[in-house]
């Protein structure tokens, strides 16, 4: 994402666990002096950061991580994408935490994790101010644009 940038914009990366922070803030040291493009690293909940940022700001929102940050982050989405932004959800299959082999190509899996991953494809796609698309490139990624 730093390189895409070509040293210029923000990348925000925001994770409320000491273990992701820490994480974020070590692939930050070792690029940051690489590039014009500014970093940042936020200790907090999806739920609380989010809408405190300005909307129509931004052009890639990307989710990751504990489910309740995916319906958190696709609620402000549309507030915060400019037009043509877009969202992506990194694991939108439900399978990384089964090592592949279950989740939302399982019908008979049910968990929570894939049963509310499941309404919130249904959700988005349903949803008319934004394409989407579901790629099964690993894991799965939820593609949506911001309609303009």
């Amino acid at each position: 994402l730093v390189n895409g940038l070509d040293g210029t914009g923000q990348l925000t990366a925001v994770d409320s666990s000491d273990a992701g922070i820490n994480a974020i803030r070590a692939m930050i040291a070792g690029v940051e002096a690489s590039t014009e493009t500014t970093l940042r690293a936020v200790k907090s909940p999806v739920g609380v950061f989010l809408p405190r940022l300005n909307a129509g700001d931004y052009d890639l929102i990307v989710v990751g991580g504990d489910i309740s940050n995916y319906s958190r982050s696709v609620d402000q989405a549309p507030r915060l994408l400019r037009t043509g932004g877009v969202i992506v959800l990194t694991d939108a299959m439900s399978m990384a935490d089964s090592g592949g082999e279950h989740g939302i190509p399982d019908p008979d899996d049910h968990d929570a994790r894939t049963d509310e991953t499941r309404g919130l494809i249904k959700a988005i796609r349903a949803d008319e101010r934004f394409d989407c698309t579901l790629a099964p490139i690993g894991t799965g990624m939820l593609i949506a644009r911001l309609r303009s």
